[in-house]
């Protein structure tokens, strides 16, 4: 066991010799032209579709990254169909505000029916098991009320997940939402911050894919403005401290309210938005970024709950950003120099660069392509279309040293599952559980730092085997809304003699590549983490392994959100050898890598 995880270990960190190798063509680079189409499609999307590497080929790697690059040009009426049909994630932000004052007079019904049957009995238990006691106790209308408040903000939360998840998967501007997603975990944010910041998230994303492909001040100041990150990162209750210069007349409340200066935001802005934490800041620079952003807050949910500059408890003394002055008596014109300041600093045009060239290219990208990226940047004042068009056209994007060699977060593995065995869209909360069980919940990173963009911080001996638990769990009609033996192609592989079969899953699955490893393993049929028997000394079905690890995940999962798994579904493993091979090709190494 500890010799296979140590070859799938070292696997994912490593290229590998493939099995077959097309003809040689140098116009992309040392790839072949069949390897510069899937590669493109790993990279600039979130998996290739079935026969969409052939596409792209006909239609010219060049022209299809340009079309990608314009977004707007592209129909994505379909993807926009499947999010309408979920009424949370098509919401404003006043909707959103609207139906959070909802939550708040259900949670406060529900206080009033925990007081109405609560007694010592209930003293030692917890909320949910108070809560099931109060179901098992109160009228019909009273449950009804307790269901609402329970399940309320849930559903919001599951269905900003599934929309985001939808677009991934389905939408033709697949270059727009890898780039939404890569500034969604820049500028991460939790959902779990405060009952608020739930209905945040709608409008934060849409925010975010507005500017995805835009210009990079224009998406800083949007995100600065965001509701979701002012809530977050607490500037929303950031206020000038008592003894700070204002402008006009403040109300007394707000001298007295015990709030003053909070630096979460204004550090994290320099850190990691922008700078970067070796981007020559100081203390003092954090000090009184947070100072200039003072009075950038939130409206009442009577207002809307949007963006508002409030004068009275901004400071408006004199400040020292980066070696610029701010001068005193102004108001919101502080927060604005800086982000002027921040979103053209050479720091932040290195930054930035490093961090795109990261996703795009390697883990460890060359220093040269970053200082190109990085002077691109600079001398376009920002602009991220010609930043990414910089490095997705770059001779090192189109090599062979960097040709599947970047490992698939949780999130990309099941949105690439997806797409490559084409599973039709699936609303329910299943989908977003599973990502959520391989260890990317989304929206659910607690820290700001994001979600981590190098290999070896996703793979450890567990995850490796959850990603290939998930490969079996997918053939065994697991995967939500797929039914994979009743796919058409799944159904021309089975008439194949064995040899065939294992061409035609290494072309389907894996793009056409795979290693003489994996080769052999598809061969057998074999999954290499079965566990022996002991006292039959024969190997276990690999099937019933996954099947049985992958519903102790799910039931685990269900107990920690306090949820009972009261009538755990069981499922046969499957015993159909062509869908093994499948399984075992979604769980190899190069399936775990774009």
């Amino acid at each position: 066991m500890r010799l296979i995880l140590t070859f799938f270990l070292l696997a994912l960190s490593v290229s590998s010799a493939y099995t077959q190798s097309p003809a040689k063509d140098t116009v992309y680079g040392d790839l072949t032209a069949d390897q510069a189409a899937f590669h493109a499609l790993s990279r600039l999307s979130f998996g290739a579709r079935p026969g969409e590497a052939e596409k792209i080929r006909r239609q010219g790697i060049s022209a299809w990254i340009n079309q990608q690059l314009e977004p707007e040009s592209i129909d994505d009426s379909y993807v926009d169909s499947l999010i309408a049909t979920l009424r949370y994630a098509s919401m404003s932000t006043t909707e959103a505000t609207q139906h959070n004052e909802q939550y708040r007079i259900n949670q406060r019904a529900l206080g009033i029916l925990r007081a109405r049957y609560n007694s010592d009995t209930f003293i030692k238990k917890t909320t949910k098991e108070q809560d099931d006691a109060i179901i098992a106790r109160a009228t019909s209308r009273d449950t009804l009320i307790l269901g609402r408040a329970l399940s309320l903000r849930t559903d919001v939360l599951v269905e900003i997940q599934t929309a985001r998840f939808l677009r991934a998967v389905y939408s033709e501007r697949q270059l727009l939402e890898v780039m939404t997603e890569f500034w969604l975990n820049h500028f991460s944010v939790f959902y779990g911050k405060s009952a608020n910041q739930i209905y945040q998230l709608t409008d934060y994303e849409r925010i975010i894919r507005k500017h995805a492909l835009g210009d990079f001040r224009a998406l800083l100041g949007a995100v600065a403005k965001s509701p979701a990150m002012l809530i977050y990162l607490d500037n929303a209750a950031s206020q000038a401290n008592g003894d700070a210069p204002r402008v006009g007349k403040v109300p007394k409340r707000m001298l007295t309210n015990g709030r003053g200066l909070n630096e979460n935001y204004g550090r994290e802005l320099l850190e990691l938005h922008t700078l970067g934490v070796d981007g020559g800041y100081t203390q003092q620079d954090v000090i009184d970024v947070a100072r200039s952003l003072t009075g950038w807050t939130i409206k009442s949910p009577a207002e809307g709950g949007g963006f508002i500059f409030r004068p009275a408890i901004h400071d408006a003394g004199t400040k020292k950003v980066l070696g610029h002055v701010l001068p005193a008596g102004r108001g919101i014109e502080d927060g604005e120099q800086v982000l002027d300041i921040l979103a053209l600093h050479p720091s932040t045009a290195k930054f930035i660069a490093a961090k795109l060239a990261r996703r795009f290219i390697s883990d460890t990208p060359s220093v040269n392509l970053i200082d190109r990226a990085a002077k691109v940047f600079i001398s376009s004042k920002g602009d991220i279309k010609a930043i990414v068009r910089e490095i997705v056209t770059s001779e090192e994007f189109f090599s062979q040293a960097v040709f599947r060699t970047k490992v698939k977060t949780p999130f990309e593995l099941v949105a690439s599952t997806a797409r490559t065995i084409g599973a039709p869209p699936d609303t329910s909360r299943s989908i977003v559980r599973l990502i959520a069980n391989l260890g990317q919940p989304v929206f659910g990173k607690r820290t700001p730092n994001g979600w981590p963009d190098t290999g070896t911080e996703w793979i450890n001996t567990g995850s490796i085997l959850s990603r290939i638990n998930f490969g079996m769990a997918v053939i065994n009609n697991r995967f939500p809304g797929a039914k994979l033996s009743s796919l058409s192609w799944v159904t021309d592989i089975q008439r194949v003699p064995l040899e065939e079969q294992v061409d035609a899953v290494i072309q389907h699955i894996l793009g056409g590549y795979a290693s003489v490893d994996t080769r052999s393993v598809l061969m057998r049929g074999e999954n290499p983490l079965a566990l022996k028997d002991s006292s039959s000394g024969s190997n276990q079905n690999a099937s019933a392994s996954s099947d049985s690890m992958m519903r102790a995940d799910r039931d685990s999962d269900a107990k920690s959100s306090g949820q009972r798994n009261r009538n755990p579904r069981k499922s046969r493993p499957s015993q159909n050898p062509t869908l093994t091979m499948i399984g075992l090709a979604l769980g190899s190494p190069e399936f775990q890598r774009r």
